[in-house]
């Protein structure tokens, strides 16, 4: 039988970018793919004659796996419940993406490696999981937040205006920006890239650093 969740976060992904927040924790976020990574999606391929195509399904668990890693990182700063054995439940408007973060992924191999990435965060984690599937429609503040565009001028830095976002919808507001570390972003399109597992030394490097931080925004980033 499912627990009752200690959190709630939302996550959604779109084929350029993805975003995910929780109003429990106190934290939202945003990342925007890199080239390499759009450019294998269906944006601009056709199908997966080749075997490059990196689905939607696979950025969508990326998605729940940056939710957890923020998750994480919030309770390790603080003490948001005194629940001994918290519970999160994400929310996901893929269905692929609600199966694997609790069961096995078959037919996708690297959503397989990403879920051994996962189940490596799971490991001694003192924060659990659970999913949930909702419609696209009811998920639309994350789905907002994974479709920001580039609010610069054309061939600058990317550059978003996070601050109309906060204002547009109150519930994140009060929400610190979560910044994943570049070490952690870096392995995440590495493994989608090119389908291999890193070394467990690397995993096990990455474990005892920070996730990422908590940074306060104010206007475009």
């Amino acid at each position: 039988m499912k627990r009752s969740p200690s959190f709630v976060c939302y996550g959604d992904s779109c084929l350029d970018g993805a975003g995910g927040y929780c109003v429990d924790l106190g934290f939202w976020w945003h990342i925007k793919f890199p080239e390499d990574i759009v450019q294998r999606t269906l944006l601009h391929k056709a199908n997966n004659d080749d075997g490059k195509l990196i689905s939607i399904n696979v950025l969508e668990f990326i998605t729940v796996i940056i939710n957890y890693m923020a998750s994480l990182h919030v309770l390790g700063l603080t003490k948001p419940t005194e629940d001994p054995y918290p519970v999160l439940l994400n929310i996901t408007d893929n269905s692929s993406a609600q199966r694997w973060t609790t069961t096995n992924c078959k037919g996708s191999p690297t959503g397989r490696l990403l879920a051994c990435l996962f189940c490596s965060l799971l490991m001694n984690s003192p924060l659990g999981i659970n999913s949930k599937w909702i419609p696209a429609a009811d998920n639309y503040i994350a789905d907002e937040i994974s479709r920001l565009k580039h609010a610069g001028p054309p061939n600058s830095l990317p550059s978003f205006d996070y601050g109309s976002l906060k204002q547009i919808y109150q519930e994140l507001r009060h929400c610190s920006f979560f910044q994943l570390n570049p070490e952690v972003t870096f392995l995440l399109w590495e493994i989608a890239l090119t389908e291999r597992w890193p070394c467990r030394e690397t995993i096990e490097l990455l474990k005892q650093k920070p996730l990422g931080k908590l940074i306060t925004l104010s206007g475009p980033k």
